[in-house]
């Protein structure tokens, strides 16, 4: 059974927590981002982490499944964004957050290059 846990009405996020592994720690989230589908395995959230810290590690685990979806690495990603590498690594290892309309205009552009046929 799938339960939707958050759906962000500013941003269109939403995301579905679909399985937790309590032995290893992780959750198998869906997530729906300008309807780029995305599947990811988070940690589970520490006691001493905050709300902020939650949404900060939640977005560099999206980040790298956006471009996990674009079939890029990196360095190819950022390029074709036209954003510097290292805010792309900042964002992806989760020390800054990638704001809200950024991630979604990157998964609409993603998405849009797929149906396209320009990535794979």
């Amino acid at each position: 059974m799938n339960i939707i846990d958050y759906i962000d009405e500013s941003t269109g996020i939403i995301i579905e927590n679909v399985r937790t592994d309590k032995r290893a720690k992780l959750d198998r989230i869906i997530c729906s981002i300008e309807g780029l589908e995305i599947e990811i395995d988070i940690e589970n959230a520490s006691a001493t982490e905050t709300e902020a810290e939650q949404k900060r590690r939640l977005y560099s685990y999206l980040s790298k499944a956006v471009r996990d979806a674009s079939g890029m690495n990196r360095v190819q990603f950022a390029a074709w964004l036209g954003i510097p590498y290292r805010t792309m690594q900042e964002w992806e290892i989760g020390r800054r957050q990638m704001p809200n309309y950024l991630l979604r205009l990157i998964a609409y552009k993603v998405k849009g290059e797929k149906q396209a046929g320009n990535l794979t």
